[in-house]
């Protein structure tokens, strides 16, 4: 038998045990889950806020502390009024890039730029 059949042979063996071997399955399947997942990225593009806040029942009447100040919360409804300076915030829309946002194409949109 020569070299290269038996090359080929050992070559069979190891696809074999990679694909019907338990221990090959597993590592397959991480290979393709780590793959499949570094063809996804956030959808906020590195630049991503999070916002989080208290429940109002939290802190609701109680006195804060803030550079040197004390500030009791204490909530209250009021009209919106579409006149206001002050406009409450639009929702957030994916589609539009913020003013602030560093572009720095992905791994992806380089490797695959046209």
């Amino acid at each position: 038998m020569s070299k290269k059949a038996k090359d080929a042979s050992g070559l069979r063996i190891t696809i074999d045990r990679m694909f019907y071997d338990e221990t090959g399955q597993i590592i397959v399947s991480a290979l393709f889950g780590l793959a499949l997942a570094l063809l996804f990225r956030r959808i906020c593009k590195d630049n991503c806020v999070l916002y989080s806040a208290p429940n109002i029942s939290d802190i609701e009447g109680k006195v804060f502390n803030l550079e040197n100040t004390c500030y009791k919360y204490k909530s209250y409804p009021v009209k919106c009024n579409p006149l206001d300076i002050n406009k409450p915030l639009e929702p957030y829309d994916i589609n539009i890039a913020p003013d602030n946002l560093l572009s720095a194409p992905s791994f992806f949109e380089r490797a695959f730029a046209t």
